[in-house]
């Protein structure tokens, strides 16, 4: 194999990555020609995995990853590809076993503990989930989105003093941090704290006047106050930044809204 088929992978993701050159079609050929010069080129079926992923073929992306791990299986960017594929598709299982393999092959790949921690998360699984953001966290203890995910993961079990204090830490490391502070609404909220959690929600929307969820959760938030204009026009800003918001178009159906 030459030196330029075995660093295949890692140059066609410098291709992908490069945003201000449309390179894909060049990758692809790139790589179709190393594999019809060999087809057990791991490195070449990697970085087919990788595009395929990047395009949405998802089946064809855990084909080409599959193929790859079973030939080289000391890549864990490799078996974090594969993980991120099978996720999108019906095998989560198969996700949790590849994002496992990528964090043991390498124990500090941030990347792949907060990957494995959402697909866990996901899975309706927040222990384990909470497992893995605990150890990113600890690699990286200032990893704001960590510490707002480990938040999610408490609350996902119930626990929402933990919950609250895992935002508040997301917070402190990230003051601006949009998500947090609906996250950290929803606990005041679950709690029957009305005004606090519209004080949260409320910064969120200051922070960025163009998020839709910011704007659904403040709207949802003013209906339960009994507050039918503020949160009709909450939640109709929230459906005017995302047409498809199902939860807002439901919210103002249920306020008795109807367009016009």
């Amino acid at each position: 194999m030459d030196t330029i088929t075995a660093d295949l992978f890692d140059t066609i993701c410098v291709m992908v990555g490069d945003k201000t050159a449309n390179r894909h079609a060049e990758a692809e050929i790139r790589c179709a020609e190393a594999l019809a010069r060999d087809p057990a080129d791991a490195s070449a079926l990697a970085a087919s995995g990788y595009l395929a992923l990047c395009a949405g073929a998802l089946p064809q992306a855990v084909g080409f990853m599959e193929r790859a791990v079973a030939l080289n299986g000391a890549r864990a960017v490799w078996w974090r590809v594969l993980g991120l594929a099978a996720r999108h598709t019906d095998t989560p299982e198969k996700a949790v076993a590849a994002l496992r393999r990528a964090v043991e092959t390498d124990p500090r790949y941030i990347d792949a503990w907060n990957d494995l921690g959402i697909t866990l998360r996901d899975l309706g699984r927040p222990r384990e989930a909470a497992a893995a953001f605990d150890t990113l966290i600890g690699i990286k203890p200032s990893h704001a989105g960590a510490i707002r995910r480990l938040g999610t993961c408490h609350q996902q079990a119930g626990d929402l003093d933990a919950a609250q204090a895992a935002y508040a830490r997301a917070i402190a490391a990230k003051p601006d941090y949009v998500e947090a502070f609906i996250n950290l609404g929803s606990v005041h909220e679950a709690r029957g704290e009305l005004d606090r959690a519209l004080e949260c929600y409320r910064t969120a929307v200051s922070l960025k006047n163009d998020f839709a969820p910011s704007f659904h959760a403040l709207g949802a938030a003013l209906a339960k106050r009994g507050e039918r204009e503020p949160a009709i026009q909450a939640l109709l800003r929230a459906v005017d930044l995302m047409p498809r918001h199902a939860d807002a178009h439901g919210a103002l159906l249920e306020l008795g809204y109807r367009w016009a």
